[in-house]
């Protein structure tokens, strides 16, 4: 008896999320699925309500779990920002969390952050990922838009969960939307990457070599003339060096000064220039001594942009910030 409760509940959870558009969002700006779902939400919150009061979700059994994971990712796409949802739809997801938290005394949005809890968060929050890594493939993720916002939404709040992430359980949706050529995924993917890489440690990235396909994915948006994507993709640069294993630092680092300053070369907007030359303020002490390989085109650029440098701000990040990082760091001495 317990099970077929279980069985419904998972059934009307999953009937409460959005369903796979039959267009993509480049297809269309209408999409009768929205529609459908705002119909069947009021009716399925108060199935809802009434279905955690029969059963045990505590049991730790693969039902449970699946069950507890499905609603984790629809609380965080009742609360995403898109045309799916409505005003009401915030309303429905307080109203499923206060109902939730009368049970378990704990809230579906605050299982993931406890360290007291019922719920086992480290199986929840890889159930998680497997199922939006599952419908957010290169093929249907652009019929999924509020999976998009679920992912994001777990992404950001991740230095706030009590477990533990592997990165190739959960950087490929980043990736995919990095390499997409539409600038707002591309921004998506960006953001969350810098997150992701920012809750790792070099020991995460020792086994295997999926570093490299980050690499792959950063070095590719370099190409990208967008200022707000250039901005986010250094950040995540710095981010991305930091966890790189020794063994492959420096010649990774060597690629990545090389890729910048290729573009720094050929690159025609002001500020995207602002950005690159603030980088290598940055990435100049990190790579130390090692910069002295790419000196020549390095001061090359440095001369070629000196005509910009007649107003003192842009003199000061463009031309004397970064002169005094390279002679700070030895490589102005070695100039020949």
């Amino acid at each position: 008896m317990d099970e077929d409760i279980k069985s419904n509940l998972k059934l009307v959870v999953e009937s409460s999320m959005l369903r796979k558009l039959s267009k993509s969002v480049e297809e269309s700006d209408t999409h009768y699925e929205f529609t459908i779902r705002q119909q069947h939400l009021s009716t399925n919150i108060s199935a809802l309500q009434e279905l955690f009061k029969t059963v045990d979700l505590k049991d730790n059994s693969n039902l449970s779990n699946d069950i507890l994971s499905s609603l984790i990712l629809l609380s965080k796409e009742l609360q995403s920002k898109g045309e799916w949802n409505t005003e009401e739809s915030m309303n429905f997801s307080m109203s499923l969390n206060t109902g939730f938290e009368s049970l378990y005394l704990i809230s579906i949005d605050d299982i993931l952050k406890s360290v007291i809890t019922p719920f086992p968060t480290q199986t929840l929050f890889d159930l998680c990922l497997a199922k939006l890594h599952s419908k957010l493939t290169i093929q249907d993720f652009k019929h999924y838009p509020s999976l998009v916002e679920v992912y994001c939404l777990l992404i950001e709040n991740l230095a706030n969960y009590k477990v533990k992430v592997t990165p190739s359980a959960i950087l490929p949706i980043s990736l995919l939307l990095i390499d997409d050529y539409n600038k707002a995924y591309k921004l998506k993917g960006l953001k969350c990457c810098q997150t992701i890489l920012k809750a790792q440690a070099q020991k995460d990235f020792l086994n295997g070599n999926y570093h490299e396909v980050i690499y792959i994915s950063l070095g590719n948006a370099l190409r990208e003339k967008d200022l707000a994507v250039t901005k986010l993709l250094l950040e995540c640069f710095m981010e991305f060096m930091r966890i790189l294993p020794a063994t492959e630092k420096v010649d990774t680092m060597d690629n990545i000064f090389l890729k910048v300053l290729e573009e720094m070369a050929t690159e025609a907007n002001f500020d995207r220039k602002l950005a690159y030359f603030a980088f290598l303020q940055k990435f100049i002490p990190i790579h130390g001594i090692n910069c002295v390989k790419r000196k020549r085109r390095l001061f090359a650029i440095i001369v070629e942009n000196i005509d910009m440098c007649t107003n003192q701000p842009i003199r000061k990040v463009m031309l004397d910030d970064t002169l005094k990082v390279i002679y700070h760091n030895n490589i102005i001495i070695l100039i020949g």
